[in-house]
């Protein structure tokens, strides 16, 4: 009877407990089913179940931000709604073939894929999907994410590395990085392409970059990197780069290094761009620096050296006047006079150079000029020198002084001459040339316009570089010591720059030299050169009262005693202000003005411009050794004004005096 019972009520209880595990179990789906709801419906990317017929059972609310419709629309419609059209034909087919395979699908699956908007735009997706398979059949849950944002970031990265790529190749800057653990370097094409490499050939590591580097600058660039990596600061680097075709490049690049938490060093990157072409234009901003301060000081010591000259060459004359034919002491005198000239010569060299010399231009034929030359140049450079001459029957005029351009055509013959000892051809060609913006790059000092081109070109020993980058400084030199002053070129220089032209040179050793000077070309005829009338030089005396300003005092007495030894009633003034007010009342009336043109308190011009305004017939003539006024700044006096140059002996200026006071017109 217990039996019984007990069996009774556990038939009883069975039940119940298994009701209660049911209601459990029913409970905790409902639960997991409202937690996966609230998942599904919070997410925001499109959730939707599809069976095997592609139709769709289920979208979250996340459909209608990525697709634009609302779950109601799309739950019971055709997956291929949200598809383009070029897909949904293979879609159905691809599931049949998928499910007739027969395999047991689980899992995950990405693809990328395109759908289409409810407004009819193309959605770039990303979608995940699963598959459930029960009795019931085949259950499909994708997840489809919208990448509109995604794509439209990349393809702004995209297009700004793009740019970046393209400014980088524009600008020629090429760029690197190093993996300090690995001692791997990658260079980018354009980097390669800078140190004279094709593309992929730079071997990768530390000790194929410094194959590269120039021998002589490979310690400075080890040190600047050691200097950066103990200092943690960027790395700057200046160096020479040899190309497999031996040309030197140089190479500026800057660097930057990070770092691990031990604080050594990981990795690195920069940048290396080509600065040849900067380092070349400050080497000439430099070399002109220097030549203008050189020039400067040439200037002021050929000034004050041809005051002393024009002392020691007058009195020198004065001294020979007195002394007796038969005088054992006049060829002493001769000797000193015949060493001044020497020193005036060299002092006319340094003033070219120094572009401080007053030129006496007028419109000008080259080839009129050259051929005159000719025969001289062909007795000066030896017979063992093939000289060819060629000269254009339609060549252009330019404005320049007759015996500068005559001292530039024999200083490069000469030294043309000089480069080929045992034989060789000089060809000097005159020739019209137009340089337009493509030479300008080339010809540094050249504007675009037009110009008569001298060219010198000789057979003989060539130049390196380095003798090339210096050519034009003064006092350098190729010759043996006593051999050359090394002012002939600095001196053409000069004259050329002052000209308003430019001069420019190629050389190779071995190969010979070419130089050529462009000086600008004019339209106007040449001018007929100044003939003297033989009655001006015969007449060198005369009565006239002429006003002497000059500021020197040793020059001063000696330019008096020059006129009154030869007639002349001459005022004497040390200052302008001195010869302002000799000029004001003077006992007779004065008809020329003899002036210094550098002066205390105003120039010579000047002081003719105030005197000649309140007496406009005097005449006006300058002397100087050298001057920086307004005139010479100009390069040029004007062609009407009137010039003796320092030094000059006693018979010149009589000469010249003489020939102003004759003029019809006065001249200031």
């Amino acid at each position: 009877m217990y039996a019984f019972l007990a069996a009774a009520i556990l038939c009883a209880l069975i039940p119940a407990v298994i009701l209660e595990e049911r209601k459990r179990a029913v409970r905790s789906l409902s639960e997991s089913e409202d937690r996966y709801r609230t998942v599904v419906e919070t997410a925001t990317d499109a959730i939707i179940t599809v069976d095997a017929s592609s139709r769709i059972l289920f979208a979250n609310t996340a459909i209608e931000r990525v697709f634009g419709y609302p779950p109601g629309e799309v739950v019971g419609q055709e997956l291929g709604m949200l598809m383009l059209p070029s897909l949904r034909t293979g879609h159905g087919p691809g599931i049949e073939d998928y499910l007739a395979g027969g395999e047991a699908r689980s899992g995950w699956r990405g693809a990328a894929l395109t759908g289409i908007h409810k407004d009819g735009r193309e959605v770039p997706l990303e979608v995940s999907f699963g598959e459930v398979a029960d009795k019931k059949g085949h259950v499909f849950t994708g997840v489809l994410r919208d990448i509109s944002e995604k794509r439209r970031a990349e393809h702004a990265l995209s297009a700004a590395q793009e740019q970046m790529q393209f400014a980088m190749e524009a600008s020629r800057v090429g760029t690197w990085q190093v993996d300090f653990k690995t001692g791997i370097c990658l260079w980018s094409p354009m980097l390669e392409a800078l140190h004279g490499l094709s593309p992929g050939s730079f071997g990768g590591t530390f000790d194929a970059f410094f194959e590269l580097v120039h021998p002589e600058d490979r310690d400075a660039v080890r040190n600047a990197i050691d200097t950066s990596t103990r200092q943690r600061t960027d790395t700057h680097t200046l160096y020479r780069t040899i190309w497999p075709d031996g040309s030197v490049h140089w190479m500026n690049g800057i660097g930057r290094i990070s770092y691990d938490a031990a604080g050594s060093p990981l990795r690195a990157g920069g940048i290396e761009l080509d600065v040849t072409e900067r380092r070349g234009l400050e080497e000439q901003i430099r070399q002109s620096q220097k030549m203008d301060a050189v020039g400067q000081l040439a200037g002021g010591i050929a000034h004050d050296f041809n005051n002393l000259l024009t002392a020691i060459q007058g009195f020198c004359g004065l001294l020979s006047d007195s002394l007796g034919p038969d005088s054992p002491q006049r060829a002493d005198v001769d000797e000193i006079f015949r060493a001044s000239e020497r020193a005036a010569s060299l002092t006319r060299q340094l003033l070219s150079f120094s572009r401080r010399q007053i030129l006496a231009p007028r419109v000008l034929d080259l080839g009129q000029s050259l051929t005159a030359m000719e025969p001289m140049l062909r007795r000066l450079i030896g017979e063992h020198i093939e000289l060819v001459v060629r000269i254009p029957a339609d060549l252009g005029r330019v404005r320049a002084d007759p015996a500068h351009m005559e001292q530039i055509i024999l200083n490069l013959a000469l030294n043309a001459g000089d480069a080929m000892p045992e034989r060789g051809t000089l060809v000097i060609t005159l020739t019209n040339v137009e340089l337009g913006e493509a030479d300008e790059r080339f010809h540094i000092d050249a504007a675009r316009g037009r110009y008569v081109m001298l060219a010198v070109s000789d057979t003989g020993v060539g130049m390196d570089a380095a003798t090339v980058s210096r050519i034009f400084e003064p006092f350098f030199t190729t010759k043996a010591v006593g051999k050359g002053t090394g002012l002939g070129l600095a001196t053409v220089h000069g004259i050329v720059k002052q000209s308003g032209g430019t001069i420019w040179l190629y050389s190779e050793p071995g190969q010979g030299t070419t130089f050529k000077v462009y000086l600008p070309r004019v339209d106007e005829p040449a001018t007929a050169a100044d003939q003297v009338r033989a009655t001006d030089v015969l007449a060198s005396g005369g009565s006239e009262t002429i006003l002497v300003c000059e500021d020197d005092e040793v020059v001063r007495r000696l330019v008096s005693r020059f006129l009154e030894r030869r007639g002349y009633d001459v005022l004497v003034a040390a200052t302008p202000m001195e010869a302002l007010a000799a000029s004001e009342h003077p006992v007779h009336p004065i008809k020329l003005l003899l002036t210094d043109v550098v002066l205390p308190e105003m120039s010579g011009r000047a002081l003719a411009e105030r005197i000649t305004a309140n007496h406009p017939h005097i005449r006006v003539l300058y002397m100087s050794g050298y001057t920086d006024d307004a005139v010479v700044r100009r390069g040029v006096l004007e062609s009407d004004t009137q010039f003796i140059q320092k030094p000059f002996e006693a018979s010149a200026l009589a000469d010249k005096v003489r020939e102003v006071l004759d003029r019809a017109v006065p001249v200031s």
